[in-house]
């Protein structure tokens, strides 16, 4: 369960949800770790998206796994992650040298780059943009930035980022992989 308030942006109060949870039934409080969350996306009217360490899980607004027909609500990723994109049918999730994308179907690996020569960040994506006449035919774009991994010696003998071979991509046009 994860333990999450909520604010009212009109009133400026917040509500936490039954700290009963807090409680193991004999008056004694179940210790809890805070996570090192990355991103957080409402993804449904009632299901929120988290993203943390090497995980990314669909809960609820309790923050209870929510349990989502033909669809998995946990997908797990072999690295930590450093940022995410939440599409349609999948989990786009960026690390220091790539990405990985994972189907929210099947949790099954949908596309990936790894280049261990070079730093990728992701600098933006157009989210929740779409035109009302035209609903999903308009491409997502995601744009990222590469750079080279290695240091550069400068002529002094002192280290420096290498500033040179700094790559913007624009990816766009993702189209659902569901059936």
């Amino acid at each position: 369960v994860l333990r999450h308030s909520l604010i009212n942006l009109n009133t400026g109060t917040t509500w936490t949800p039954d700290d009963d949870d807090d409680m193991d039934g004999m008056a004694t409080v179940v210790p809890r770790h805070n996570l090192n969350v990355k991103n957080v996306t409402q993804i449904e009217k009632d299901a929120i998206l988290v993203c943390y360490e090497n995980v990314v899980r669909v809960v609820n607004l309790q923050g209870k796994i929510k349990e989502r027909k033909k669809q998995t609500s946990e997908l797990q990723f072999d690295f930590n992650i450093d940022s995410i994109v939440c599409l349609t049918d999948s989990v786009l999730a960026f690390h220091e040298h790539g990405m990985q994308g994972r189907s929210f179907k099947n949790g099954e690996i949908t596309q990936e780059i790894i280049d261990n020569s070079r730093l990728f960040r992701l600098l933006g994506s157009d989210r929740h943009f779409r035109d009302p006449f035209y609903a999903d035919t308009l491409p997502r774009i995601i744009t990222l930035e590469s750079r080279p991994s290695s240091m550069l010696e400068c002529d002094s003998g002192t280290l420096t980022e290498a500033n040179q071979g700094v790559n913007l991509y624009i990816l766009a046009g993702h189209e659902s992989s569901m059936y």
